[in-house]
């Protein structure tokens, strides 16, 4: 008698659009051993990225969090105390909502993916006693609010040592056995599609032109990102290389970074860069995007295992990335693209204009940067060792491997 399905209830509080995390999450609803396990996706909005989890045959259900809770996170915590009394008791009456939700579904695990979604429904998973794991998307930076996730977990899921190892070691120590470097990768099998399956008005919609540097930022249009030290450096890359375009394809994800997306363009304006830089907005097509830049740049402040890079990587691209969260583990500077120290935009600057001069360096980084995406960062490997994870976390893992 096969044993029966392992149900995982993956609660994601920040499913707006398909970015790093939600892209992982696609992953694993497209790879994962349908046979040994039953996962079912809650989120507090109904995104249309959901559509595509409902036509693999997969659940999704719509849990929506008191209006309190829609701000984005960084903006509740600069609230008065009034508007985080009035949170608190909002995560209280979402928990007991959540509560009847677990109660009904009895899943074996519930995983979340940032420290936001374990706080909001913490409270309920501990008190219907499964199994919590957590996912540390990035890097934490709440010493109270980080504490209660430690002591709320079962399971805690770092994308890098770097990641691990940048705060609280006594924290670390005292739940080190609880405590694992979960590598993340990406789908190979689909940037290849991407890249062989790029039309032509693609191009000319975006007016990528071949005989000219094109260098590309993808992801959110946030502070956080560093994207104003990108356009600081592209002021410096214009005086040295006049003939360039750089594309930003992303957009604010939430209304709090409409103000940024503003400032980016007010620096656009005063340094005369408006035949250089290209707003692309949201993208599906990013991969397809990236598979016909020269370079690819990531300027941010903070990180977790940046699929960007990866993905760059995986397509044969030189990457200029700040020293940041697991940035330094994915790229060998001098290697495979260089490394700068964050907040320095003429380093980067530099870096860039090294390798917008150079073609030859850019392919020799793009061959080794192909290789090694292609032999460490499988997405399906990262699922299997996830799917373990999980058998660990529910004591099954014998059982299952006696089957």
């Amino acid at each position: 008698m096969e044993p029966e399905r392992i149900k995982i209830l993956i609660y994601e509080s920040y499913a707006h659009k398909i970015y790093g995390t939600v892209r992982y999450l696609l992953s694993i609803f497209k790879y994962i051993d349908r046979s040994r396990f039953e996962p079912l996706l809650v989120t507090s909005i109904d995104a249309e990225f959901l559509e595509t989890i409902r036509d693999k045959g997969f659940r999704c259900i719509v849990q929506s969090t008191p209006n309190v809770l829609k701000k984005h996170g960084g903006q509740i915590m600069k609230k008065n105390f009034f508007y985080k009394l009035m949170a608190g008791l909002a995560i209280i009456q979402f928990s007991c909502g959540m509560f009847k939700l677990i109660m009904k579904e009895k899943p074996a695990i519930v995983q979340c993916n940032s420290i936001r979604a374990l706080l909001t429904i913490g409270i309920a998973v501990k008190i219907s006693r499964i199994p919590l794991l957590f996912y540390v998307n990035g890097h934490l930076d709440n010493t109270i609010l980080d504490r209660i996730g430690f002591w709320l977990s079962d399971l805690i899921l770092f994308q890098n040592e770097t990641n691990k190892n940048r705060k609280y070691p006594k924290l670390i120590r005292k739940y080190a056995h609880k405590i694992r470097v979960f590598q993340e990768g990406i789908d190979l099998d689909e940037l290849l599609f991407a890249q062989n399956n790029v039309e032509k008005r693609l191009a000319e919609e975006l007016d990528i032109l071949s005989d000219r540097f094109n260098l590309v930022y993808m992801g959110v249009i946030s502070p956080l990102k560093g994207v104003h030290y990108l356009l600081e450096a592209i002021v410096e890359l214009k005086r040295e290389l006049p003939d360039f375009m750089l594309y930003l394809v992303g957009d604010h994800a939430v209304n709090e970074y409409i103000g940024y997306k503003k400032q980016l363009e007010r620096i656009i304006q005063s340094n005369g860069l408006e035949a250089n830089v290209t707003f692309t907005g949201y993208r599906f097509d990013v991969i397809e995007i990236l598979s016909m830049m020269d370079l690819a740049v990531l300027p941010s402040l903070s990180e977790g295992m940046p699929k960007a890079i990866l993905e760059a990587m995986a397509l044969g691209k030189p990457v200029v990335a700040t020293r940041v969260g697991g940035v330094s583990e994915l790229l060998i500077n001098g290697v495979t693209g260089f490394i700068v120290e964050p907040k320095e935009p003429h380093s980067l600057a530099k870096a860039i204009t090294t390798l917008a001069r150079d073609k030859e360096l850019r392919r020799r980084f793009g061959v080794e940067s192909r290789r090694i995406a292609f032999e460490q960062y499988s997405i399906r490997d990262s699922i299997i060792k996830l799917e373990e994870l999980y058998l660990e976390l529910t004591g099954n893992i014998i059982k299952y491997r006696k089957n």
